[in-house]
């Protein structure tokens, strides 16, 4: 394995993780260590040995945790507590580390670590035939024992055992040329990416190239018939010891000597990506006409049906009369279900009873069983709520269930009154844009199809199966993975399962037919490794509902796809058969499920389907950036590895990490999942949780890796490179949110200028006229006729207070010639700056309440609908927004008058420091001059106004919306917060843009009003100066306490952070 830094990573020390369930062993050399863990299929312990290649300077074990399951304090596997190591060495010194890992059970004698030994500086022999050298650059090797020269990065050979002159075979990175003991061997005429080759008989030579359009050249020991690119013929020349051919592009090839040859290398990721289209409602559409003339039941099985389903069930020779009676006798116990009250049992946890119960009427016709079901239907008007919508789901989809069932055991008023409980029960779940946008709206659809099947409703079918369609087309990958792991998407997938089947045996839209369904399916089905086990990435468990999914769908499949329906058999047969191994009474979780009610009428075949093992599982999974390398079946070597490169749910920082299975045990693991919001949950998403690197200390900060960039599979060497430098970036820094700091910057020009007026106020230095003077003096002069101050004779008479205002908004000018020559400035001078004070906050003021009612109502609407009502966060909610609609209104008011006092305030003091030899100015010339030119700001605060309610407002909106709907980690509210504040800054320019000509407005007025006021004694150049000079500060004191809020904001979050982590 090597671990290539990026240039920026090399600046740090590398912490290698490794997590593992074994006994640790450090060497005494502090180069390597060991684990030994026992194997699942015997008493067989397996150890791993693994040893770094470069220098390591510290090697230090810490506690991990390992969850198969959902963590439950007291009650855990034997296994729950592992160990890991963090082997730390220099990124400067080590650019690229290796290390090898190496199993080997310890129970067979034959088998023994490798010996290792440096053959020159970065080139390595290991055991007696394998060879690798590695280098940070395109460099050149040239060695005695054995012979080689060549040039690259990267070389990996082995030596034939009967012939050490000879090679099996070897694989090439960045190179361009290697000979092997003095034999030339390869040459290109431009630089391959990965060059991969066997000798694998003495008739065929095959492998693989990585590279654009070159010319190869290979050695062969005998005349060559043909040449194979991808599968096609193709020319070529050859003399009695090489071949010359040319290549377009990444290639397979394959050279005889006979016209007989079998390719055995491939590169997934040169594979087109599926073109899937999700189905249009033409396609998908429920047509009403195909349950006319159906009487009940007619979802999973009719009337006619229900005879060959009892039949099966009473034949001891079939597994359903097994399954049938563990279903029935398993908590909670049929018999105790029959004679206990509904209320005894949690509102949220009645489906199993009336699954239960429904089986019991179905197959033996127990009356007490019918009533008691109607009772539990009945009673559906005393559930309000559940804890979640799952909860409501799970309950909606076994009442939908029962009321198909025994519907023709109901009285007319019970039909009438149960479909109406039953309507208002599911209608909830119509609202898709409540739940979150992942496996919930698939569970919630599953659900409310089930009802609308029930009912007859085409609405609710067809919300359903758009919903189930979003999921599987728009937002998981194209090849079939899961954009939030198998323990999710085998979630979603059972709970639906009962629908989809009713849809196809209606005759209605296929799922099962679904390509996208299909692959789905193929993926669980081919990625799955040792005893059916999946890799522990994401939120993922050993959860059963993988293999259960997968049997219930072969039944489904078996009349159209029996080839398929016999893989997906082999799988649930093999995770069943896993109670053959002792350890299963020990590690339960290899064990397979229990019976369920779906399996029990899913698996609708008169018999048990034949397994049929999967044979050529891909490898490497482009769309889903995953690869999961294999040797062998269950006793082989599995290594599922992560590098995906698109938007998940329930992420975890754990790309670029591996697990190891070898000769049945579970080596290096994952963390696997504790359960939402529970102990460790939050360090089991950490890097620090996963087996890959930490950076400086620092685990991944984003989620979205680079993705695989390169891979070649054969059955005797692969090699995929995950490309995962831009992990650990901070999406708050520099290189992705680049605007706080421009704003910092933007700041200290601002700050700057402020010094440079200041200096010029004080030494009252004038300037030559320049471009900048004319464009005020023009500016100054067409605002004065646009208010058209000189166009008019001023009016003797006193004014209204009316007439006073109608001047402060059309002739402010006018009004400032007016205050001063009649000697009105002490009369009215109070009242103009109360009423501009109270306008400019008023307007503030609204435009805030304007925001809060339109957040407000988002917060409403989610919160109405959602079930947890008894979450404490409903509690304090409504406190909390009384609190923003009074004191944060009445915060907004005190800021902007602190604003409004502030400007006038340096207005004022650059005023007296010019005033220090000069006649006094009366103080309500002064805050008069200050007031009228803060008025002008209010189109800039209306603009504003209209500006923040359509983007920040709405961004808030979309972000509560996905804190409701999409937030998987602490990480998301990051993202998403970050993305708000970003969009302010925005907004800040497209304000100060538009604010220009009001600005400009607003500085006219202050320097013509304070040279009025003053009899020239403060000249309008020096009103320009100061007024400008205030707006500034006014201006850089937003900006920076808007920095400062910023800055705070995220070093808050890398300590919230951190002390989850830590707490845990």
């Amino acid at each position: 394995m090597l671990d290539d830094l990026s240039s920026q990573s090399q600046n740090f020390e590398i912490d290698w993780l490794l997590h593992s369930r074994g006994n640790l062993t450090v060497g005494t050399d502090g180069q390597s260590i060991s684990y030994k863990v026992p194997s699942y299929l015997s008493n067989d312990i397996i150890s791993l040995n693994t040893s770094f290649l470069g220098n390591i300077k510290s090697i230090t074990e810490g506690e991990g945790v390992f969850c198969p399951k959902n963590y439950k304090e007291g009650d855990n596997y034997p296994d729950v507590d592992t160990s890991y190591i963090k082997a730390r060495y220099s990124g400067n010194q080590n650019p690229i580390m290796a290390s090898i890992l190496y199993p080997k059970n310890d129970s067979d004698i034959s088998q023994a670590y490798p010996l290792i030994i440096e053959k020159q500086s970065d080139f390595y022999q290991i055991g007696d035939n394998d060879y690798i050298y590695y280098a940070d650059r395109i460099t050149t090797l040239q060695t005695s024992s054995p012979k080689l020269n060549f040039t690259g990065t990267l070389l990996f050979m082995r030596q034939n055992e009967s012939a050490a002159n000879d090679l099996e075979y070897y694989f090439l990175q960045s190179s361009k040329k290697f000979e092997f003991e003095s034999n030339f061997k390869f040459y290109s005429t431009r630089t391959v990416s990965n060059f991969l080759i066997s000798y694998e008989n003495n008739t065929q030579i095959s492998g693989y190239i990585n590279s654009g359009p070159t010319q190869i050249t290979l050695s062969t020991s005998w005349p060559v018939q043909m040449l194979k690119l991808n599968g096609q013929n193709q020319t070529f020349t050859n003399s009695s010891s090489q071949i010359t051919f040319q290549i377009q592009g990444p290639s397979s090839f394959v050279i005889s000597k006979t016209n007989n040859s079998r390719s055995l290398e491939k590169n997934y990721l040169t594979e087109d990506a599926p073109t899937r289209v999700i189905p249009s409602k033409s396609v998908y559409g429920f047509d009403l006409d195909l349950l006319s003339g159906l009487s009940h039941p007619y979802i999973l099985f009719n009337q006619t049906e229900l005879v060959n389903f009892r039949n099966k069930i009473n034949d001891p020779t079939k597994p359903w009369f097994t399954w049938y009676n563990e279903y029935l006798s398993d908590y909670p116990n049929i018999d105790d279900v029959l004679i206990n009250d509904p209320n005894l049992y949690e509102d949220d946890q009645r489906y199993h009873n009336v699954y239960n119960l429904l089986l019991k009427f179905a197959i033996e016709n127990n009356q007490t069983a019918l009533e008691k079901i109607k009772d539990y239907l009945l009673d559906m008007e005393s559930l309000t709520h559940y804890s979640s919508d799952l909860r409501r789901a799970k309950n909606v989809r076994a009442y939908a269930t029962a009321y198909d069932i025994v519907y023709n055991n109901l009285s007319v008023s019970e039909q009438t009154t149960i479909g109406s409980l039953l309507y208002s029960h599911a209608a909830p779940l119509m609202r898709m844009d409540l739940y979150h946008r992942n496996n919930h709206r698939v569970v919630d659809a599953g659900a409310l199809g089930m009802a609308g099947l029930a009912l007859k409703n085409k609405e609710m079918i067809d919300i359903a199966q758009h919903t189930i369609l979003d999921y599987f087309y728009v937002q998981n990958p194209a090849d079939g993975g899961s954009f939030e792991g198998y323990s999710y998407i085998s979630f979603a997938l059972y709970e639906i399962m009962t629908f989809i089947s009713g849809l196809k045996k209606l005759s209605a839209f296929n799922f099962f037919e679904d390509e996208k369904i299909i692959a789905t399916l193929d993926y669980i089905a081919e990625t799955l490794g040792p005893l059916g086990m999946p890799g522990s990435f994401e939120d993922c468990t050993f959860d059963k509902d993988i293999q259960e999914v997968l049997l219930y769908s072969a039944a489904q499949m078996n009349d159209t796809d029996p080839s398929r329906a016999q893989r997906y058999q082999y799988i649930w047969e093999q995770r069943q058969n896993n109670t053959q191994y002792s350890s299963s009474s020990i590690y339960g979780y290899l064990k397979g499920e229990d019976t369920t009610f779906e399996r029990i009428v899913c698996y609708s075949v008169n018999d048990t389907i034949t397994s049929k093992p999967v044979t050529n599982q891909k490898e490497v999974w482009k769309e889903s950036s995953m690869a999961f390398l294999r040797s062998g079946d269950q006793d082989g070597l599995f290594m599922p590895f992560s590098c995906k490169n698109y938007d998940q749910n329930h992420p975890h920082q754990d790309e670029n990490s591996f697990e190891l299975w070898a000769f049945g045990a579970y080596i290096a693991n994952n963390p696997g999942y504790p359960g939402w919001g529970k102990k460790f949950h939050t360090w089991a998403q950490s890097t620090e949780g996963a087996n890959s690197l930490l950076i400086g200390g620092s685990g991944q900060l984003q989620v979205e890796a680079n993705g695989l960039s390169s891979s070649i599979s054969s059955p005797y060497f692969s090699m995929v490179y995950g490309e995962g430098s831009e992990l650990y970036n901070d999406t708050g820094s520099f290189n992705y949110a680049p605007e706080p700091y421009l704003l910092l910057i933007g700041n200290f020009a601002f700050l700057f200028i402020v010094g440079i007026s200041f200096i010029m106020i004080s030494t009252k230095k004038d300037i030559k006229l320049t471009r900048i003077d004319k464009l005020k003096q023009k500016v100054s002069s067409t605002t004065k006729k646009v208010f058209r101050s000189d166009e008019f004779e001023l009016p003797e008479q006193e004014l209204s207070k009316l007439k006073i205002l109608n001047m402060l908004f059309l002739h402010p000018f006018r009004l400032q010639r007016y205050l001063n020559q009649y000697d009105y400035m002490e009369k009215y001078s109070r009242f103009i700056r109360r009423f501009i004070s109270f306008f400019l906050i008023g307007l503030m003021m609204l435009i805030f309440l304007i925001s809060c009612i339109d957040v407000n109502n988002t917060i409403i609407y989610h919160s109405q609908y959602h079930e947890d009502k008894y979450n404490i966060v409903f509690d304090i909610l409504p406190y909390v927004i009384l609190g923003i609609f009074t004191i944060g209104t009445l915060l907004i008011g005190l800021i902007t008058f602190g604003f409004i006092k502030l400007y006038g305030s340096i207005n004022k003091f650059l005023v007296r420091y010019l005033q220090t030899e000069r006649p006094d100015i009366s103080k309500a010339k002064l805050k008069i001059s200050s007031r009228m030119s803060s008025f002008w700001t209010f189109p800039l605060i209306i603009f504003s106004g209209f500006v923040i309610y359509l983007t920040t407002v709405q961004q808030l909106n979309v972000a509560i919306h996905g804190l409701w709907t999409e937030l998987n980690s602490i990480n998301d509210v990051y993202d998403i917060v970050v993305t708000v504040l970003i969009g302010v800054i925005y907004n800040f320019g497209y304000i100060l843009i538009f604010s220009l000509p009001f600005l400009v407005l607003s500085v006219a007025l202050y320097s013509t009003g304070i040279n009025l006021y003053t009899e020239n004694h403060v000249s309008k150049r020096d009103g320009w100066k100061i007024s400008l000079t205030s707006l500034l500060i006014v201006l850089t004191i937003v900006f920076m306490i808007y920095i400062v809020f910023y800055l705070i904001f995220k070093a808050l979050f890398s300590l919230i952070t951190i002390e989850a982590i830590v707490s845990e």
